[in-house]
């Protein structure tokens, strides 16, 4: 067992009441009409940073010319995820598990990729269809893609970018340690609306949010060097 290995198995048996169980971050796959879970896909390793952004949505955008709806917003914002994570076999191989010594990281790599594709069997579908000479309304619904961090955060997401970088082969060139570049949009109210599953999960995201802004103390006035705020 690695050193690393040998100082966890320590710390988790002579002192577990001092180490806590450290949460995964990940991505759940659900069912929108049903809310049945299709798959859950936890992090390796929890990346060490996780950027996020915000692009109000404002009335008229940042050049408007209407004064009186400069406070106005039109929605919640658009909120996007960014992350790198990393996958690496090693433990697994000094483990001696099957599944990656035939396959290295591949099986994994290819969950995460999925998130992007549709399935063979509705692209199938697709092309029966059109060959009978049936009009495609609508594609067929993907499952509902949520990003859970904590359980504050489970909001649902739609996947931008994706890249992997592959750095290290075996006899076999499977991949046994990547790097894997994931952006996400958080899919809103504006975008899902209100009767769909995922616009209630997005309100239960943003309630969370209020619940915890709510708690922070409001700060006096003397701390920004004023006696009051102007009104």
């Amino acid at each position: 067992m690695p050193v690393a290995g040998v100082v966890w198995w320590l710390v988790m048996t002579v002192f577990p009441q001092i180490s806590p169980r450290i949460l995964k971050g990940g991505i759940a796959l659900i069912d929108p009409e049903t809310g049945r879970v299709v798959r859950v896909i936890a992090l390796q390793y929890n990346p060490e940073t996780l950027s996020r952004t915000f692009q109000p949505q404002a009335v008229g955008g940042d050049g408007g010319s209407d004064r009186s709806q400069a406070l106005r917003l039109t929605g919640p914002p658009i909120e996007s995820y960014k992350l790198d994570a990393e996958i690496d076999a090693a433990d697994q191989l000094d483990d001696g598990d099957e599944l990656v010594g035939r396959y290295g990281i591949q099986p994994y790599l290819a969950a995460l990729e999925l998130l992007v594709y549709p399935t063979s069997a509705q692209l199938q579908e697709h092309h029966a269809a059109a060959g009978r000479g049936e009009l495609q309304i609508a594609p067929v619904e993907a499952p509902l893609t949520l990003f859970i961090w904590s359980t504050s955060r489970v909001v649902p997401v739609r996947v931008t970018d994706f890249s992997v970088e592959e750095e290290f082969f075996d006899t076999r060139l499977n991949p046994i340690r990547a790097k894997v570049s994931l952006g996400m949009r958080v899919l809103s109210v504006s975008d899902l609306g209100y009767d769909h599953r995922g616009g209630s999960l997005y309100l239960r995201y943003q309630q969370e949010k209020e619940r915890l802004a709510a708690t922070v103390p409001g700060a006096s006035p003397a701390v920004l060097g004023l006696r009051e705020v102007p009104s």
